[in-house]
């Protein structure tokens, strides 16, 4: 008897080992865009307030660091790409096992659809792989991946099979995507470094918006998936004591369906006596010079005015915490350090001079300009970065009074760069239009988006 007992815990203890081990492999082997994202989310979850739900249209619309510099408000960016509400819903309640948040700011992109998962499985991964295996994430794959979303994720739109294979086990135990990864391992998958952005991602780029139509004034009469998951997001945070703010967040909306979702909003809003934010209502982008892409995301011109607005939404209306000076909360300072750095070499990385001026539409940032060539002006995006900046066409021109601009030759504009408050030089640089400017159209870039860049290119 001793020894079949010897023996059934040398068995045991030999599972253990090779759980232990494959458990390991399984964090080496995986993908690292979700922990990269999530990292800083679990070293910190017990000192956020706020948490940002929603699509990809919330990554790219909503800084955490932002806030923290100007507001003192911590909070943490849980946008994922092509995320429906169901999705967004469970990503919430994984999140919510690890942080008690004041308040979840909720974007209603996708309220009138009734797919549960994004089309794109890998986004899935980026959503959820950073979750340990637990209840939760169970019941959220369960519920996300039932049996009538498996058939829909195996046909495309035209009804064809796509022969996708990807189901729950890959997610609950994603040792079974990554195992082949071998020859693709790299130092990051040994050491991972996080992003700063705390969840959010910026998107350097100037797009010509898409079509807007007006909007008719219509609501959807029924239910669908987003709106049940919508509903359900609410009354769970209200179980937990929770805020709730509801948003839909600023594009160029092209279709009668998406402004349908726009107005519904305000009955769900009503119906739970929660605050919605319709940024069509706020004016508070200009869609010539703040778009990523036509459909479209953001870029961080656009990106610093909406979080600028929920900052002072969620200070003066809900009065969420400044926790700026406090000791405790010092490693935000180091982390907006790094964030700051990162923001500055990106203009060492600007080519022209419309990125250069989104770039500058940085709040921190006030920069004096001498301008060679007043062509500059005769480029619509490039005379509405200067007007949101307060500066009037001129051969020099400050957003700081009483600030010298520097030297410049003919056909070139020239710029110095100061912190808002410190007045310390952050960057020069300088551009050049060609004598003859072309008369073609924008440039195209690989995805079909049409590019807003200058013709005044960086010479240094």
């Amino acid at each position: 008897m001793k020894r079949k007992i010897l023996r059934l815990l040398s068995v045991i203890a030999c599972c253990c080992i090779l759980l232990l081990l494959l458990t390991k492999c399984a964090d080496v082997m995986r993908r690292k865009e979700s922990d990269q994202k999530y990292l800083p989310f679990f070293e910190h979850a017990d000192d956020i307030d706020v948490l940002f739900m929603g699509s990809s249209h919330v990554i790219n619309a909503v800084y955490p660091m932002e806030l923290w510099e100007h507001y003192g408000i911590t909070s943490y960016n849980f946008g994922g790409h092509q995320n429906q509400l169901p999705t967004t819903y469970w990503v919430m309640e994984n999140a919510l096992d690890y942080a008690e948040p004041k308040v979840v700011v909720i974007d209603c992109l996708y309220l009138l659809r009734n797919d549960k998962t994004a089309s794109t499985f890998e986004n899935m991964h980026l959503s959820f792989d950073a979750f340990p295996l637990s209840v939760t994430k169970t019941r959220a794959v369960f519920d996300l991946l039932d049996r009538e979303e498996r058939k829909r994720r195996k046909k495309n739109a035209d009804g064809a099979d796509t022969g996708e294979k990807h189901g729950r086990l890959d997610l609950l135990w994603d040792y079974s995507v990554y195992h082949v990864r071998w020859e693709e391992l790299s130092k990051e998958d040994f050491v991972v470094e996080a992003t700063k952005e705390y969840g959010a991602e910026s998107r350097v780029l100037i797009a010509k918006p898409g079509p807007v139509i007006k909007n008719p004034g219509t609501k959807y009469e029924g239910e669908t998936a987003g709106i049940r998951y919508l509903k359900k997001m609410i009354e769970s945070c209200r179980k937990k004591g929770i805020d709730v703010v509801l948003t839909f967040l600023p594009y160029p909306i092209g279709s009668e369906n998406l402004w349908q979702a726009v107005n519904t909003v305000y009955d769900i809003a009503k119906e739970y006596d929660v605050p919605y934010i319709d940024f069509y209502k706020t004016d508070t982008v200009d869609l010539t010079t703040d778009c990523f892409d036509a459909d479209s995301h953001l870029n961080p011109s656009g990106a610093w005015k909406v979080t600028d607005h929920l900052g002072k939404y969620l200070r003066d209306s809900l009065n969420v915490p400044d926790h700026r000076g406090d000791a405790a909360y010092r490693y935000w300072d180091d982390d907006y350090a790094v964030y700051r750095s990162e923001k500055l070499a990106r203009l060492d990385e600007a080519g022209d001079l419309n990125t250069y001026l989104m770039l500058l539409s940085d709040p921190e940032m006030e920069y004096a300009m001498s301008v060679g060539d007043m062509r500059i002006y005769e480029d619509e995006v490039t005379a509405h970065l200067l007007a949101a900046k307060g500066i009037e066409p001129s051969e020099t021109a400050s957003s700081i009074p009483d600030i010298e601009a520097p030297p410049v030759s003919e056909h070139q504009i020239g710029f110095i760069v100061y912190d808002r408050k410190t007045k310390e030089v952050l960057h020069m640089a300088g551009f050049a239009l060609p004598e003859e400017i072309p008369e073609e159209e924008r440039r195209a870039n690989e995805f079909g988006v049409v590019v807003m860049d200058s013709y005044a290119q960086r010479i240094y």
